[in-house]
């Protein structure tokens, strides 16, 4: 707006200098000189009040920024930024691809593996599915073996398991190292941390053992089959998250076949919701 009056100002003292008297002449002049007088200290105001706002940006505030759009550089992330949402990871050798990222169960930064959710995604797959993932990020999905080996071979993991059953009930356990090997050892859990949580340890039973599906299932009480599931699995184990879909209390005809956590609502009770999360031990 200011620019518009000046420059109009300036319009009427050229046009005037060609048919105004000396007086108008002069009066124009004057207006011309308190118009540029206004329009300088506007400037100058402008300039301070833009170097104020740049010196309150520090280094870690511009970083910051950068990570909540998803961006350093032109590189994508290797890992969740502080908020919720899919974002595109890039880890070594993998292509970059989209993961779920949560920061409101258990504090920013964590990466969501596994969900359970609705039922509308069958787990009862084979390995191959298993080992590069498969489902979809808005509703029921499992990330893949591959990925998780190599995220946790990246930096140190801990990983976080949220339950909560059809009575709006919750519960965690939470392991403070989490390291899933190559395919080569058939994606052995090769470490898994201390416990802590409200929902009983009913991992540690596992730790050490190679995953299984149905189509890969020798050797292990064929739990996988019996179970309709997959996991790591040592004649049997204490959970089984990827289990068929079930509500609630189920009739035992179902033999296990759903999803349960042994120390929580027990193995004859189907949760509702299911969410296997990782994140680097060095964001904590």
């Amino acid at each position: 707006m200011e620019r518009t009056w000046l420059f109009l100002t300036i319009l009427s003292l050229v046009f005037c200098g060609y048919r105004c008297s000396s007086a108008q002449n002069e009066v124009a002049r004057r207006r011309l000189l308190d118009e540029l007088q206004t329009f300088n200290n506007l400037t100058w105001t402008y300039i301070e009040e833009f170097q104020h706002d740049l010196s309150s940006l520090s280094v870690n505030h511009i970083l910051e920024v950068l990570i909540e759009q998803n961006i350093t550089g032109n590189q994508k992330h290797m890992f969740c930024p502080k908020r919720n949402g899919i974002f595109h990871i890039s880890v070594n050798s993998l292509k970059p691809f989209p993961v779920l990222c949560n920061s409101d169960i258990a504090g920013p930064g964590w990466m969501v593996v596994l969900k359970r959710s609705d039922g509308q995604t069958n787990f009862f797959r084979k390995w191959k599915h298993y080992q590069e993932g498969f489902g979809n990020l808005s509703s029921e999905f499992f990330i893949g073996l591959e990925k998780l080996h190599v995220l946790t071979y990246e930096k140190p993991h801990e990983v976080y398991y949220f339950l909560e059953d059809f009575e709006g009930n919750t519960r965690y356990a939470r392991y403070d190292e989490f390291l899933v090997g190559n395919e080569a050892s058939f994606y052995t859990l090769e470490r898994l941390g201390e416990y802590s949580g409200d929902a009983g340890d009913a991992m540690s039973h596992v730790a050490g053992q190679r995953f299984y599906t149905y189509d890969m299932d020798n050797g292990n009480c064929r739990c996988a089959t019996e179970r309709s599931s997959a996991g790591w699995f040592k004649c049997c184990t204490k959970c089984n998250l990827f289990g068929p879909y079930l509500e609630g209390y189920y009739d035992m005809v179902h033999e296990y076949r759903a999803i349960w956590w042994e120390y929580w609502r027990g193995d004859q009770y189907s949760l509702k919701t299911v969410q296997m999360m990782i994140r680097p031990k060095c964001s904590c």
